[in-house]
């Protein structure tokens, strides 16, 4: 059974995955047509004996080449193969966490704002989410709109994202068990997908 992706996520590229080469905004978007295209053939089983070639796409949160053979990031492990509406969600709970210990600091504000303005979603969420980033909303709130594996698993790398940013404390640590629990993720799983993230990112952040 192939994968399938939610058509309003040609936010594929959005949700995580950006372009190397420096382009103007005419060639992004006709690049961007193009990439979309050669996924939706790849994953409708259109495409199966074609290796699509990735060498201009990043994953924007670590930075790694992304497997568009297999939707996901080569470094953090992101899965980019995600609905709009979780991807919100879990946005949402990236900037609780960076809230977790009641302060926003400059750091932690900027690359919210950024990764918001970077990612692929319409204007009115993006517009929720900046308004989050003042207002953050209740955790439980938030989980219960993380419904599937792939997203859960996205959330989990997102939130240790967000904590390594500001160098984690005892706060961060604490909110993230709780998702944890509210995500109702195999507690070995969930354990392997933070610390993969980890793992990663450290180098990249000087942790």
């Amino acid at each position: 059974m192939s994968k399938k992706i939610s058509k309003k996520v040609l936010n594929l590229i959005g949700l995580g995955i950006d372009f190397k080469s420096d382009i103007t905004e005419g060639q992004e978007k006709s690049w961007k047509i193009k990439r979309e295209k050669e996924i939706m053939k790849k994953v409708n089983g259109t495409n199966k004996d074609q290796e699509i070639k990735t060498d201009d796409l990043y994953c924007i949160v670590c930075g790694a080449n992304v497997n568009i053979n297999n939707l996901s990031c080569e470094g953090c492990g992101m899965e980019f193969n995600m609905d709009e509406k979780e991807a919100r969600h879990m946005i949402s709970l990236m900037i609780g966490m960076s809230w977790s210990d009641g302060v926003l600091d400059e750091a932690e504000k900027s690359c919210l704002i950024e990764y918001i303005d970077k990612i692929d979603i319409s204007s009115g969420t993006k517009s929720r989410l900046k308004k989050e980033v003042n207002t953050p909303r209740i955790l439980k709130n938030i989980v219960r709109w993380i419904k599937t594996p792939q997203a859960k698993r996205n959330t989990l790398r997102m939130a240790t994202a967000s904590a390594m940013v500001s160098k984690w404390d005892e706060k961060e640590y604490s909110y993230l068990e709780e998702a944890k629990k509210l995500l109702d993720m195999d507690s070995k799983e969930a354990d392997n997908v933070i610390k993969k993230t980890e793992e990663y990112l450290k180098p990249l952040l000087g942790c």
